[in-house]
């Protein structure tokens, strides 16, 4: 499912103990957890998020909130093996593609990808019935 979350296009999945929004720009996590009836969101989220979008080469910063995966780590212009990366890396500044989400008995599961020619990284976000945390993994592929 897409939701928009402070201005930002992301996928989201729910249970009873936690929300969970995944921006499709960068992948930026951010969850909200469900604790003895109150909500509770310990990650940041840029206070900028409302102003214009910023034109400066490096779209992270336009998402910037809860966490995130980078690599590979850039912004000089030489890069490494002809290949330059924007500062904190592609995978945090360009959109990440749904693979699949599932609901089975108590664990609620997506897998959401970034790929760019020369590899990929496959995110798999996961919250288990009644447990108030959620899982992440991070696994590239072919770099």
């Amino acid at each position: 499912m897409i939701k928009t979350y402070y201005g930002r296009s992301s996928y989201y999945m729910e249970n009873k103990s936690v929300e969970l929004y995944t921006s499709i720009l960068g992948a930026n996590t951010v969850a909200h957890y469900n604790i003895d009836g109150k909500k509770i969101c310990p990650y940041f989220i840029a206070p900028w998020w409302e102003e214009p979008w910023l034109d400066i080469g490096v779209d992270l910063l336009n998402v910037a909130r809860g966490s995130f995966f980078c690599m590979p780590f850039g912004g000089d212009d030489t890069g490494y093996n002809g290949k330059v990366e924007p500062v904190h890396g592609s995978c945090a500044s360009e959109n990440w593609t749904m693979i699949s989400a599932n609901d089975k008995n108590e664990e609620k599961t997506m897998y959401i990808e970034f790929s760019k020619g020369r590899g990929s990284i496959e995110k798999e976000l996961k919250l288990i019935k009644g447990q108030t945390v959620f899982y992440e993994r991070n696994t590239i592929k072919n770099y």
